[in-house]
């Protein structure tokens, strides 16, 4: 997993940092539900790491990878088919 958040994410190192391991806790909490066959990036764009806004980072983190859980689930399925 590789997780970018450039200074678009927020003038502060200290608040970029807390966004990247924010979304290193989410995905450790759902690798084990995640297929290993695609590579994941996640990408903070606008000033979302305001401490005010933590509750939204982590609401949409956690959507994140229950969408990737799912295309994980959906792809596994494709996989068992095919054999």
């Amino acid at each position: 997993m590789g997780v970018v958040a450039g200074k678009q994410a927020h003038k502060l190192a200290t608040r970029r940092n807390w966004l990247k391991r924010i979304a290193r806790e989410h995905f450790r909490k759902s690798e084990k539900n995640l297929f290993f066959g695609f590579d994941l990036v996640i990408r903070f764009l606008q000033s979302s790491g305001e401490k005010a806004r933590a509750k939204t980072v982590c609401e949409e983190l956690r959507r994140a990878f229950c969408l990737a859980e799912q295309l994980t689930y959906t792809q596994n399925q494709s996989d068992n088919l095919k054999q």
